[in-house]
């Protein structure tokens, strides 16, 4: 009884990934298919076609990049940090609506991936802790959860900063 349990937590825990990023994939597909309306001036069903593929593109290219983050081929050049994203914002709004739901949906999909990421302190690093949890067939201690949580969000302030950083010295440039 305790190992089909196990299973069932296991698949469920498994099961929330792409549940969670569902939202982001629907909010991105919605939002570029008027932005490729007006800006290509097609049908409904070929701004819903360039839509998917766009959508597909940046998962793809989101993806490839986390890749080459992690195994040292990307530079710190390929993220944004809240000051950069303010400043491609502002951008997008100047170029008009469709720039800005454009804008809005590659921004949502992204965002979605990275919050997916197994990073202690955002979604995808809860899901591993229920996914541990499952595995393990009891729950983590109060202090662990405390420790992973605190550890996961000072990496994450100290990455923001450093991104952050990054952004003025391309802005000052």
């Amino acid at each position: 009884m305790r190992t089909s349990c196990s299973v069932l937590r296991v698949f469920h825990a498994l099961r929330l990934w792409p549940e969670a990023l569902c939202f982001n994939v629907v909010f991105a597909f919605l939002m570029l298919i008027p932005a490729f309306m007006v800006k290509e001036g097609g049908s409904l069903l070929q701004a819903m076609q360039s839509s998917a593929n766009a959508v597909w593109m940046v998962v793809a290219g989101t993806f490839s990049m986390l890749g080459q983050l992690f195994t040292g081929q990307g530079g710190m050049e390929s993220l944004s940090g809240p000051l950069g994203i303010a400043v491609m914002a502002g951008q997008a709004a100047s170029g008009g609506v469709p720039d800005l739901l454009f804008f809005t949906g590659i921004l949502s999909l992204s965002l979605g991936i990275m919050n997916l990421l197994p990073f202690p302190g955002l979604d995808g690093g809860q899901l591993v802790m229920v996914l541990i949890e499952a595995l393990r067939n009891r729950p983590l201690g109060a202090r662990a959860y405390q420790v992973i949580n605190f550890t996961g969000i000072m990496l994450f302030i100290g990455l923001s900063i450093v991104i952050t950083w990054h952004d003025i010295l391309r802005l000052v440039s």
